[in-house]
């Protein structure tokens, strides 16, 4: 049952910076299992063509959230959202990790992204940005429209962002301060239109950035939060030696979730900022293992065929804007993003469309 303290301050401000908890975005594979949430029964909600409303039901965080496993926050504290990272299609195997940073861990994929990155050569870049983490967000709604209840799971970049940014020059009457659309007690209920779209011949809803909106509502009622529930326990976190295992292009058996409690001993890395990487850092020892890191050629293959067969997918320009890359205008905040886009000087303007 939610016990209806008011959302966190620390998950608040999370949510409104672009880097998160950390950074990230899209996977292939799933890398949160909802059977492992509540009763199990919690199903993902489908974006519709048309307009979509819902309400986003806070709920309070256990020790497995990764605000609450790093001491940013405290077990019980309310959140809105699952705020995650992931390395995506790592591998021949394709398999999808977790980011371990946002645990305050070492993360063999941030490191192996960093360490292609400053390489230098545009092969490298393009390798550095197969395995660089990407953010999303994980909600508990209630649909409005036919009254059930889901989790949904959206990129930040193309979804939070743009709630945050309407949020901003929406004001309370009563206060004159901007509204928090997630408040259990005060907030708004979020709308949103979505048509239909395809991505190498999969159709789907996409959402338009543009129409996002508020409308009043009473606060969320005791029958309404009975569905909160704790949806941290649903992320699959993976240990070092399975990235490390999938960087050397080993199969991973399983992404079985940790029961020990997470160290905080070491401190929060910052998001890498590829415009200012200038050295090649050398192998370092494995905390788990004792061995170097991968960095042999098998890790540069692998991810250099992922590179290439992510570029080599057809497209056509749809707007004025144009990517240099010939992609659609608006694919980095598709998944899978294309290979150039972390690198590219146009990203943040086609993340916003």
């Amino acid at each position: 049952m939610f016990n209806k303290k008011p959302i966190s301050s620390t998950a608040l401000s999370v949510g409104k910076s672009e880097w998160g908890n950390q950074s990230g975005g899209a996977s292939y594979k799933p890398v949160f299992d909802a059977s492992k949430v509540g009763d199990g029964k919690l199903e993902k909600y489908k974006v519709r063509e048309g307009k979509n409303l819902i309400d986003v039901i806070p709920f309070n965080a256990g020790p497995s959230h990764p605000l609450v496993a790093t001491g940013q926050c405290q077990e019980g504290d309310t959140m809105y959202s699952l705020d995650y990272t992931v390395h995506k299609s790592i591998g021949p195997s394709k398999q999808d990790f977790v980011c371990l940073r946002q645990f305050k861990k070492n993360c063999p994929c941030c490191d192996e992204s960093q360490r292609l990155y400053n390489l230098g050569t545009e092969d490298s870049k393009k390798q550095a940005t197969a395995v660089r983490s990407k953010r999303r967000c994980i909600y508990i709604v209630h649909d409005l429209i036919d009254g059930k209840y889901y989790y949904l799971d959206q990129a930040w970049f193309g979804f939070e962002k743009h709630i945050n940014e309407r949020a901003a020059i929406t004001t309370d009457p009563a206060t004159g301060a901007p509204v928090n659309p997630f408040d259990w007690e005060n907030g708004k209920s979020i709308s949103f239109y979505a048509s239909k779209d395809k991505w190498n011949g999969n159709e789907f809803n996409k959402i338009s950035e543009s129409a996002f909106g508020f409308e009043d509502r009473a606060p969320l009622s005791d029958e309404v939060l009975s569905h909160s529930v704790d949806l941290s326990p649903g992320l699959i976190v993976s240990t070092e030696d399975e990235m490390d295992q999938a960087l050397c292009g080993k199969p991973v058996v399983s992404q079985a979730k940790s029961e020990t409690p997470v160290q905080t001993s070491q401190p929060v890395q910052s998001a890498p900022n590829f415009d200012t990487m200038q050295t090649v850092p050398q192998a370092q020892p494995s905390p788990t293992s004792g061995n170097p890191v991968p960095q042999t050629e098998t890790v540069a293959q692998n991810l250099a065929a992922q590179a290439m067969e992510a570029a080599q997918a057809p497209s056509t320009q749809t707007s004025d804007n144009v990517c240099p890359h010939g992609y659609n205008w608006g694919d980095a905040d598709k998944s899978p993003e294309p290979p150039e886009c972390a690198t590219c000087p146009l990203w943040d303007k086609c993340i916003d469309g």
